[in-house]
Formats: C-alpha cells, structure tokens, sequence
C-alpha cells in the first residue's frame, strides 16, 4: 500500500496536465512561400507536385492540402504508432530533393514541432516612460534581440513575434524618369540586389604571410541605395537617386499587438510536442531545479513575512496570492539578473588592469632568476636585482602588461627578456646578451633535449619556459581573482533579491488593492 500511494504522488505532481488536453492527430506541416503568385500558380507549381512526393512515406496515412495567395500548405497525418520525429526526419529527407521539381528560389520548410494547443505563455515588450521608442524600433529590438533568446529556452519550439511597424527600404519609382533613360524595372531590381553583397578575392603573399582579399558591399543606409549605378548612358551613369526617391518605412501591417488599449509587441511562446507546459508557465524550463523555482520560494517566504507584519493583506484566494507572487518573480529577477551582471563586469573591469605589471614583474624576476642559475649574472647582488626588476617593471608594464594580462605570448616573453638582457648589458651586469638567454644544461640534459627535438621537433628554449610560468601565474591570479568576486557577488545577491522582492511584491499587492491590508502585528 504504501508503495501504492508513492506512486500515486509521484503521478500527481510529475504528470503533465494542461487545461485543454492535447487530441490533435499525430501530423507534420509543411509550408512554403512563393511571394506574389496566385493560388492557381501556387497548387500547379507547388502545391501539387510536392503533394505526389510526399504521399510515399513511411507510416502515412492522409495528405491534406491548401494552396492560398503568397504560400502552400500540406498537411500529412501519419498513424499514430509512428515516432513524432521520426515523421519529420522522413519529411525532411524528402524535402531536400525538392529544389529538383520546385521553382528556382522556392523552399519548403516545416512547421515547428508543436500542436495547435501548445501556446503556454505571452510577453510584451513596451517602452518606458524616460525612453520612448516607436514601434519599429521596438519591432527590430524584439525580433533581433529578445525574441532569438527567448527561443534558446529548453522546451519552447518557437517564439512568434507579432505587432510592431517592421522597417524596410523603400524604392519609389518614377516612370517618367525610367522612360527617359530607358531603364526598365528588372534592371533596377537586379542592380540593387547585386549591390548588397560581399565579394571574395583570394589571398595575396607577401613577407611570408597571407593576407585576405575581400570587398565588403552591405548596404548602411539609404544612401547607399541611393549611390548604387544601374547602367551607364554614353559614359554617364544613372543612379537609382536619378529615376526613383529612397526612403526608410515600414512594411504593410499584418497585425497589431495591443495591450491595455495601446501598441506593443511582444510574442507568443509555442512548447515543443510533449513538453511540461506547467514548468514553462512558471519559467522554469525543463528541470525544476533551475533559478525559478528557488527565486519564487525566496518571494513566497518575503510576502508571507509581509503580510505577518501586516503590511500586505491577505490575498482572497489562492490564485491571486500566486499571481502576486509570479508577477513579482518576473520583475525580480530581471532586476537581480541586470544588478549581478553590472557588479560583475565592473569587478572583472577593474581586475583587468591588474595582472599586467604583476605578470610584467614576475617575467623579469624569473628571467634573472634563470640567468643568475646558468652563471651569467655573478656580479648581480640582491639589491642590484630589486633595482634592475623596479625599473624594467615600471617602463615595460604599460605596454607588456597588457598584452601579457590579455594572453601570454611567445613573442610577449621574448620582447620582455631581450629588454632585459640589453638592460643589464648597458649596466655592465652582462657580458654578451644572446648568450644570457641561452639554457646552459649539462651534458645529461642537453642530450634529452637533443633527443626530444629529434622526435618531436621541440626544444626547450628560456622563453618557453618563462612563458609556461607566467601562464601558470596568470591562471592563479585570475582563479583568486574570481574566488573573491564569487562571494562577492554571493554576499550582494541575497541582499539585492530581498530587496527588489520586498518592492515588486509592495507594487503587485498595490496593484491588487492588498496594501496595507490590515493592522500591524505588535
């Protein structure tokens, strides 16, 4: 029994359940667009022929299709003992061969891996009042920023961003003009499509290096467009400024986002086929161990120590004590992420300037300190050392340590011992420079070394292995560098989280008309 009733809560909290339950068919769609044509076209160059070649594969059992104005769709049922994936692994294979009966440019593609039932969340994206943005800045933020990392989360399929004013060059033709130096439209398409194109032009050697030729042709801005040269008339070349006006606008609206009774964007997330929607709800992705989950038990527990003081009331129902709480969660760690992520690069900012003339310090010590064990330094005493060190560190550190700071380098160690070595040369401590940066070795080590370069090509040299001690240093510094961040940033984020908790929760609970909702406990 009790084995019984174990599984019984295991089923009841793992199982997922959806408000709507899932009944589609087990089906694959297929899309493809053909901007411009008509629905005749579409079902005989399209529609129908990619129909026949997909009626053959594994496990089908009904092929739907619909041919409309702009695009086709084709709709395949597959039974339902046939793997969901395994459908549109199949439909793939065989969409690939499609270029072969297609019209040129045309490409079918699939649907996202989700059911009509599977959209489980809504955002917006909204200007703030010190910050207004039009809506086609807010679409390109949106589209180019938001929504991509949006779609990175374990479990979304897609993230469909509708509304905003999307924005677009715009080429305003003048016929007359076009007449007058007999251009026709096809010219001027061909001529503003060429000219938005990288072009590659191989490589050219010289001092034993390969240097790459490329031209770069994207388009800025409308002038650009402007510039771009149809053809040339007797010598003269005709611009696309001479017969048409550019201008930046926006596309034709297909939708409209609206919130509160004003214009935003935003999208709508569509869960993968099979997926827990409840987690994706509540933002927690696939594994409910993830930040979520403990950030809404952090803001449970401050509204719950809120309302015993009496400075939130209690909420009427459940749900709208969980809505309080999932509203404030949002904000919070939005908040708490942006608050972390400054406090971060400011540290690790001002930990970059660091390292160099440490790194700078320890190259030149260790170099005399290798040069003094091969015997080339018998007249350097111990204050000499910390002389020469103060003042090679001090001149070298500005433009070395930053380079060493960034990556260690061969050529970084061997500019920095050369200093040295000219360095003691001029103050007498150093007879013959070259001959300091050797390794003097015994005739045991020198004939390992021989060895090892017969096989392997590679010779010990004094600036390998400066340059081997000064990655080993660098690494050191950065791990305690980032120990102390780490608790830093520890010790910052329960105090930061609480706080921002006791704000959004103080604004929902206003919001909800639960402020101050009933006398202080003593």
């Amino acid at each position: 029994m009790l084995i019984l009733a174990a599984a019984g809560v295991y089923a009841t909290l793992n199982t997922p359940v959806d408000a709507i339950p899932d009944l589609s068919e087990n089906q694959v769609i297929v899309f493809t667009d053909w901007p411009g044509r008509s629905s005749r076209e579409i079902e005989d160059q399209v529609t129908y022929p990619l129909s026949l070649r997909l009626q053959g594969l594994a496990g089908i059992r009904t092929v739907r299709s619909s041919s409309e104005f702009n695009f086709s769709t084709i709709t395949l049922i597959f039974e339902d003992k046939t793997d969901f994936y395994f459908a549109r692994q199949r439909v793939t294979e065989k969409l690939g061969q499609s270029g072969n009966f297609l019209p040129t440019g045309v490409s079918p593609y699939l649907a996202p891996d989700a059911t009509a039932l599977g959209q489980v969340f809504w955002h917006t994206l909204e200007p703030g009042p010190g910050r207004p943005l039009d809506p086609g800045q807010l679409w390109a933020i949106n589209k180019f920023y938001v929504a991509p990392q949006l779609n990175a989360v374990p479990g979304v399929s897609e993230v469909a961003p509708p509304g905003g004013a999307p924005l677009e060059y715009q080429i305003d033709v003048r016929p007359e003009m076009l007449r007058a130096y007999g251009v026709t439209l096809g010219e001027l398409f061909s001529a503003v499509s060429r000219s938005n194109q990288p072009a590659g032009g191989g490589v050219i050697q010289k001092n034993n290096a390969e240097y790459i030729v490329r031209g770069v042709g994207w388009i800025r801005d409308k002038t650009d467009i402007e510039n771009t040269v149809i053809r040339e008339v007797n010598g003269v070349p005709v611009y696309v400024k001479t017969v048409a006006t550019v201008q930046l606008g926006t596309q034709f609206r297909r939708s409209v986002f609206e919130k509160d009774g004003n214009e935003v964007v935003g999208g709508g997330f569509d869960a993968a086929r099979g997926k827990h929607a409840r987690r994706h709800e509540a933002g927690q992705g696939e594994d409910p161990r993830t930040p979520a989950g403990p950030a809404a038990g952090s803001a449970d527990r401050v509204l719950r120590a809120l309302e015993d003081h009496g400075f939130i009331g209690p909420a009427p129902h459940a749900d709208g004590r969980d809505g309080i709480v999932n509203e404030a969660v949002q904000k919070v760690l939005e908040r708490f992420g942006e608050t972390m992520r400054e406090l971060a690069l400011r540290r690790f900012g001002e930990f970059e300037q660091e390292p160099g003339p440490v790194l700078v310090r320890f190259v030149v010590t260790k170099t005399l300190r290798r040069m003094r064990a091969s015997g080339h330094l018998g007249g350097l005493g111990p204050q000499d050392e910390t002389a020469v060190t103060d003042e090679l560190a001090g001149r070298l550190s500005p433009e070395e340590g930053r380079r060493l700071a960034k990556r260690p380098a061969s050529e970084t160690i061997t500019r920095i011992q050369t200093e040295t070595a000219g360095h003691l040369t001029s103050k007498g401590f150093l007879a013959d420079p070259a001959a300091g940066l050797e390794i003097r070795k015994g005739w045991a080590a020198t004939l390992a070394a021989d060895i090892r370069e017969a096989f392997d090509g590679s010779r010990a040299t004094l600036a390998g292995e400066v340059l081997a001690a000064a990655e080993s240093k660098r690494e050191d510094l950065w791990r305690g560098r980032l120990k102390t961040i780490n608790w830093e940033l520890c010790d910052r984020g329960v105090e930061a989280f609480t706080w921002y908790a006791m704000e959004e929760l103080a604004a929902a609970a206003n919001h909800a008309a639960l402020l101050g909702g009933r006398p202080r406990s003593p």
